[in-house]
């Protein structure tokens, strides 16, 4: 659901106005609508980004979704944990374990390595970055412990 979230978090940065401070609301038809993805599956992302604090709905007739900051300010990293928890590509990416082979795992230490670099590059990029084409966006990944 990552992969939802992060189109439909496009779809609003690009009818904000940072400038103005200015954001467009939308109700969950229109965002399924415009990103069409299936209306149930918009419904449960944008409820996992309001209560991330990413996305703020109103309720009401000129209710809908918005964003609550700045889409520069929200990174891939705020998103995918927003959706998915914290970011673990392997069970023994993160603190607490549930592997019972970890006290004898050759490879442990380099599946944590790997995940804090996959980690670093999700808060490196903007959902505003994402706006622009591929090219643009650039990732400083080199030396991380």
């Amino acid at each position: 659901m990552a992969d939802y979230a992060t189109v439909i978090m496009v779809f609003f940065a690009r009818h904000a106005d940072a400038e103005a401070y200015s954001y467009c609301s939308f109700s969950a038809v229109e965002v399924a609508e415009s990103t069409q993805i299936a209306l149930p599956s918009v419904r449960k992302v944008l409820k996992l980004l309001v209560l991330a604090n990413i996305l703020t709905s109103v309720r009401g007739v000129n209710g809908g979704y918005h964003l609550a900051r700045f889409a520069g300010h929200i990174s891939l990293a705020d998103v995918v944990c927003a959706i998915d928890g914290p970011i673990a590509l392997t069970e023994c990416s993160q603190q607490v374990q549930q592997c019972h082979h970890a006290e004898h795992c050759v490879v442990q230490p380099n599946w944590r390595w790997v995940n804090q670099v996959v980690a670093k590059s999700l808060r490196a990029v903007s959902i505003q970055q994402m706006i622009g084409q591929p090219g643009e966006i650039t990732i400083k990944v080199a030396n991380v412990r």
